[in-house]
């Protein structure tokens, strides 16, 4: 079972990172404005 839990951690940091470049791409976009 502790493979499943370092998938979840894994996830986790996935989306953590997919969720940064996100709010750097709209701040990005905002300084263009």
């Amino acid at each position: 079972m502790s493979g499943g839990r370092t998938a979840k951690q894994a996830d986790l940091k996935y989306v953590q990172e997919k969720e940064n470049k996100a709010m750097s791409a709209i701040f990005q976009l905002r300084l263009a404005k």
